[in-house]
């Protein structure tokens, strides 16, 4: 049977907190390259991330439930904060860099504004891969165990 309008609203209305958090992101990255404020860059972006975080959180915690979600954010958490540190220390994995001070606090050498970043572009790679892989229950089918994973981390590198 295919959605009609009705249940298209109905669904809006149901996400409607999600709704308005993906047209906030959506203004604020349409407005960023004309800089309409001033020098207003750097709040541009930290609103587009506070929105898209919350997103995130919220989606999340319905899909998944706030305990699968908070072990999502701890593992992602500890392997972008490893690798960013690994990185800035070895120049593996990502090459040689290092982070000024305009991220604010760090941990170590990296910026605490990293880590919910890898976790949001993490748990989107996740999700745009259970939806290609017609998986959108909250756990993985024996059959995409392995292929869930793999295309999420291309999604996420896109």
């Amino acid at each position: 049977m295919a959605p009609n309008f009705k249940s298209g609203l109905a669904g809006i209305k149901q996400n409607l907190l999600l709704v308005i958090l993906a047209i906030i992101y959506w203004i604020f990255a349409v407005l960023e390259p004309w800089d309409l404020f001033g020098n207003a860059g750097e709040d541009i972006y930290y609103v587009q991330n506070l929105a898209w975080f919350v997103f995130v959180l919220v989606h999340g915690s319905k899909r998944y439930g706030w305990d699968n979600l908070f072990a999502f954010f701890t593992i992602a958490f500890l392997i972008s904060w490893s690798a960013e540190a690994a990185s800035i220390a070895t120049g593996f994995p990502f090459g040689h860099f290092h982070y000024t001070a305009l991220l604010g606090p760090k941990i170590g050498t990296v910026p605490t504004a990293i880590m919910p970043a890898y976790f949001a572009a993490g748990y989107l790679a996740w999700t745009m891969s259970t939806v290609f892989l017609s998986n959108r229950g909250t756990g993985i089918d024996r059959r995409n165990l392995f292929l869930v994973p793999l295309v999420a981390s291309f999604a996420m590198v896109m």
